[in-house]
């Protein structure tokens, strides 16, 4: 059961979307429209825009190492996922492929609780689920 006073983190936002926590719990990442933002919360400090990331999708922190693995546009007409620093720095592409053909729409994904796999939905005519393994020990 929650104790306390609810207190707003964000302010004159429109659209927020997929709050994640930071590892550390001191900030709350989320998308407002496309923007990514990350938001301290236990000062009363104003949410910084991670540049880089203008067309984003879904988002979500990484464990193990503090970034965040963001699907977005990217400036193509589809969306893929990387993971990305805070500073806006591209640390990495997470290659993913399904062996068709056509173009694959991802949405959003899950990072398993070891932090070695990536579950992805996309969005295309099947909407299934992938799994994506990581690579150089884990997300």
């Amino acid at each position: 059961r929650p104790t306390g006073e609810p207190r707003q983190v964000t302010q004159d936002a429109g659209g927020v979307s997929f709050p994640t926590w930071s590892p550390d719990g001191k900030s709350i990442a989320y998308l407002d429209g496309e923007r990514l933002f990350i938001a301290p919360v236990w000062r009363r400090e104003a949410a910084w825009a991670v540049p880089a990331v203008t067309d984003g999708q879904f988002v979500q922190w990484v464990r193990r190492t503090g970034t965040l693995v963001v699907c977005a546009r990217w400036g193509a007409s589809t969306a893929s996922v990387r993971e990305v620093a805070l500073d806006g720095t591209i640390v990495r592409p997470l290659p993913f492929a399904t062996g068709s053909s056509q173009e694959v729409e991802l949405f959003d994904f899950d990072i398993s609780a070891a932090g070695t796999l990536l579950a992805l939905q996309e969005w295309s005519a099947q909407g299934d689920v992938w799994m994506l393994e990581a690579e150089r020990g884990g997300f």
